[in-house]
């Protein structure tokens, strides 16, 4: 049942030696089928991890049945592989054992490794920072609110750009920038030519005045964030108070470009003119301004990479946990299968050839031999129908099984067929309301045994004379999806409101030897909803289980 399944199983007798392991024990530790039959637990543990585990194993008593720990496997090749290890006692035909259920988390540990490195290299003052993300880690609300604070105070406008010349925090802008020489391409243009190389070069701590291509005076001082610069801040645009403005050079600058003169030349005069002395002022109050920006930004960085690597690691905590979760309950519903249905079908079969060995001598009990070989037989298909219902589990969860258009009706009519001639010997009475037309749903191969699983039930769960079922099939729409309703009712025994809750769960065990339909609902189940269907139970008679059953699979229709 489990030579399949992706974790390592072992059983362990009472000194920890392997009885049993399945096919990935000999993929994950390389060993051969004869060493690992001679070989006890302990050695295909790292030598210097025994002493953990042999502690974990001393606890693993009648008051605690069940023990998870890590640690690390040593293969033949003599890798180290982490492992996570689950440690159950159960109780097999008179015999303690230790189920052992190992997963190999070498990849996950490994990530984890990697993450931690990554953080420490972004803790450091050495990490080299995309310029994508300076625009998103600096304060841009906070920043915005100095700055309109700041002009109210002094009128001198200021920006904030990145490597590009995207402008990230303005204020106080003249007209003539961004009326004018911002919104025609060209001048724009210039605009963004000055201010992202004619200061590229500019140390930290330092600021540089120059005339842009447009002839107006500007300031900078460079965002310095992790070592790399990240952007500029900006201070202007401002004339020199004992400047004389050359206006024959800006009306042609008006004539060139297309601007209204009279408008243009207003918006010049309304420049600011500076002081040496206030611009020494400012610049050294700004100049401080973009070392602390820096080193804020740098944080945030720090942070939100922080965080994020975190969200990472804790999605992947969740994924990993999830998946052992899955992989526990798997080894439930084997463990289950093992000590139960399986331990059935081999004491029948194992009875039933007792009491041949008893009849072969005498004549008179020929006929009670063929009746006991009909059960071995009978016992034998259950066996493999067992088998071929967890395959078809095993293929779902591991998602090889293919979603395609499959003719709906098509499918029923086979399975209808198929039933009839199974159960020839039953009075059977099928009775079927189908549409004209085929109909198309999501499915796949496995939506033949979801039909069967059904009708077979319907069958088997079944007290009277003659065995009535009714197919229907329709069209509905649910959240403006269209969907198949096939609807399988019976006039069987029906199933209790108190089961109906945990009918299809594959780990049921309520009266599982009373009905045995725990493993063939929970397949339905797990099929339909991998077509992105569903299934519901109800009473064909309302409020009277007793009267039979209604299963009803919705299907999306194509």
């Amino acid at each position: 049942m489990v030579e399949n399944a992706n974790e390592c199983y072992f059983l362990l007798n009472d000194e920890f030696k392997i009885n049993y392991y399945n096919q990935k024990v000999k993929d994950l530790t390389k060993f051969d089928t004869n060493k690992l039959k001679d070989m006890r637990f302990r050695d295909i543990i790292h030598p210097d991890k025994w002493e953990s585990v042999k502690s974990n194993l001393s606890n693993l008593n009648k008051n605690c049945l069940q023990i998870t720990f890590e640690t690390t496997l040593l293969n033949k090749n003599y890798k180290n592989i982490q492992i996570q290890c689950c440690i159950k006692k159960i109780h097999i035909d008179g015999y303690d054992y230790s189920l052992v259920i190992i997963h190999d988390i070498s990849s996950y540990k490994q990530v984890e490794k990697e993450l931690e490195l990554k953080l420490k290299n972004i803790l450091s003052p050495h990490y080299k920072m995309d310029e994508q993300e300076f625009g998103a880690i600096i304060n841009k609300t906070e920043i915005q609110k100095i700055m309109d604070d700041f002009y109210e105070l002094t009128n001198i406008g200021v920006a904030i750009e990145d490597m590009e010349g995207n402008v990230l925090v303005a204020t106080g802008w003249q007209d003539i920038c961004t009326k004018f020489h911002r919104i025609n391409p060209k001048t724009r243009e210039n605009c963004i030519e000055s201010d992202v190389h004619l200061v590229q070069e500019l140390p930290k701590g330092e600021f540089s005045i120059y005339k842009c291509k447009n002839n107006m005076w500007d300031i900078a001082t460079p965002i310095i964030v992790g070592e790399k610069r990240l952007g500029t801040l900006f201070l202007g645009q401002f004339f020199f108070s004992d400047e004389d403005i050359d206006y024959e050079f800006f009306e042609k600058q008006a004539d060139k470009y297309g601007f209204d003169k009279e408008k243009y030349l207003k918006a010049l005069d309304e420049v600011p003119r500076w002081s040496k002395d206030t611009i020494d002022t400012v610049m050294d109050f700004y100049t401080r301004f973009a070392l602390l920006i820096s080193k804020l930004s740098y944080s945030n960085l720090k942070l939100a990479k922080l965080l994020e690597e975190h969200k990472k690691a804790e999605e992947n905590l969740r994924n990993r946990k999830e998946q052992v979760k899955k992989a526990l309950t798997r080894s439930d519903f084997y463990r289950d299968l093992l000590a139960h249905d399986v331990a059935n079908v081999l004491n029948n079969i194992k009875s039933s050839v007792q009491l041949i060995e008893m009849y072969k001598k005498d004549q008179n009990k020929k006929a009670n031999q063929e009746e006991l070989l009909s059960i071995i037989k009978d016992q034998a298909e259950k066996g493999i129908d067992l088998i071929s219902k967890v395959r078809k589990l095993s293929l779902i969860e591991e998602d090889k099984i293919n979603v395609r258009p499959v003719d709906v009706l098509d499918q029923l009519e086979k399975v209808i067929s198929s039933i009839k001639s199974q159960f020839s010997e039953e009075i059977l009475k099928i009775k079927t309301d189908f549409p004209r037309e085929s109909i198309e749903v999501r499915g796949g191969v496995l939506l033949y045994d979801a039909f069967e699983n059904i009708i077979i039930n319907s069958i088997k769960h079944n007290e009277n004379d003659t065995i009535k079922i009714w197919i229907n099939l329709s069209r509905t729409r649910h959240e403006g999806v269209d969907y198949v309703r096939i609807e399988f009712i019976d006039n069987g025994i029906g199933i209790p409101d108190k089961r109906k809750k945990y009918i299809f769960q594959r780990n049921e065990t309520h009266e599982r030897s009373k009905t045995g339909m725990g493993i063939g609902l929970s397949l339905v189940k797990t099929i339909v909803s991998s077509y992105g269907g569903r299934i519901e139970v109800n009473n064909r008679v309302e409020d009277n289980y007793s009267k039979g059953t209604n299963f009803t699979i919705f299907l999306k229709e194509v």
